[in-house]
């Protein structure tokens, strides 16, 4: 597969992210909140006991793991390192994903 080098309209840089979406309905999920960046955890179920625990879910009587006290992947200082190891091997991951 060759290599297409990027449009650069469609490159943004860490600035250009909209850091909180106060139309979200869900906004905001976390006490303190600090960068939406990422809505979601890429990281989940990280099963780190320090962020998160399991829980069981009344109805269904599932077990599942809950990180609802976690603040970790909305703190500034760490968005800005996981765009910038991204934005490092955007080659390598857009390759992987395809």
């Amino acid at each position: 597969m060759q290599y297409k080098k990027p449009d650069k309209k469609r490159i943004h840089n860490i600035k250009s992210i909209k850091r909180i979406n106060t139309a979200c309905k869900y906004f905001p999920c976390h006490k303190r909140l600090q960068d939406c960046t990422f809505c979601y955890c890429l990281f989940y179920p990280c099963l780190d006991k320090a962020l998160g625990e399991y829980v069981y879910l009344k109805k269904s009587k599932e077990k599942i793991w809950s990180c609802q006290s976690c603040n970790w992947i909305h703190k500034k200082s760490v968005v800005d390192k996981i765009l910038k190891i991204i934005r490092k091997n955007k080659n390598i991951i857009r390759f992987r994903i395809q």
